[in-house]
């Protein structure tokens, strides 16, 4: 991982030198498409129910990977309309005991995910500068949970559990991006993504239900994206 993070930034820095040598050529194209993989953060709290291991493979899975694309229209010079695509997702995997028993050494094991979507329409405003560009874009949308926890006694699957949920969800962000190429830009993005569950279907084996939650107990969707970002003019 951190010789890939080191691959990107080196090729974001000479992305950004070459930048600064192109010529003025104007955009022609009023379509672009936006794309970025970096890390999440979630900002909310891990529930204080939650002791030892669980606590703290809940607090690991705050941290994640958020996948963004975006196409969009340019209006005019200042403002362009599209679509907001954003992905979080994390994962873990635990081993929570080993015990002996009658029938010999037991192991269990956990694997759990975490993923939220979101997606909406989205108004972007630019400020363009010679070869630079900051554009701040703000969306509201459908935002969606899915978890899943998966227990294994010895290495064979004991019981599954799904959790998902859906909402309102509202995306903000800002980007700075330097022209590399006649329609090409690159540069760094950092955006929040929030949302909150009023309820959730849990889903463990073949029986189904779905939790109402009180307000102080909403499952809480909001995080952080922090990332590399990247713009191509159709």
């Amino acid at each position: 991982m951190k010789t890939n993070i080191a691959i990107l930034l080196s090729i974001f820095f000479v992305f950004t030198l070459s930048a600064q040598e192109l010529p003025e050529d104007k955009k022609t194209s009023k379509f672009s498409i936006s794309a970025e993989a970096g890390f999440g953060f979630r900002t909310a709290k891990v529930s204080t129910s939650l002791q030892g291991q669980e606590y703290e493979d809940e607090k690991s899975m705050l941290t994640g990977v958020s996948f963004f694309i975006a196409p969009r229209y340019q209006l005019n010079d200042s403002y362009s309309v599209g679509v907001t695509y954003r992905q979080f997702s994390a994962s873990k995997s635990s081993n929570y005991l080993t015990s002996i028993n009658e029938n010999g050494t037991v192991t269990v094991d956990a694997n759990q995910k975490r993923n939220i979507y979101y997606i909406g329409p989205s108004l972007h405003y630019h400020d363009i500068q010679d070869s630079a560009e900051l554009n701040m874009f703000v969306s509201m949308g459908y935002i969606r949970y899915a978890a899943g926890v998966e227990i294994k006694l010895n290495n064979a699957v004991y019981s599954t559990t799904k959790l998902t949920g859906a909402s309102i969800g509202l995306e903000i962000g800002v980007e700075y991006l330097w022209r590399i190429a006649p329609n090409f830009y690159a540069g760094a993005s950092l955006g929040y993504t929030a949302g909150a569950l009023s309820k959730i279907k849990e889903k463990t084996g073949s029986e189904t239900q779905t939790i109402k939650l009180n307000d102080d107990e909403r499952e809480g969707l909001q995080f952080l994206n922090l990332s590399p970002v990247f713009r191509l003019y159709l």
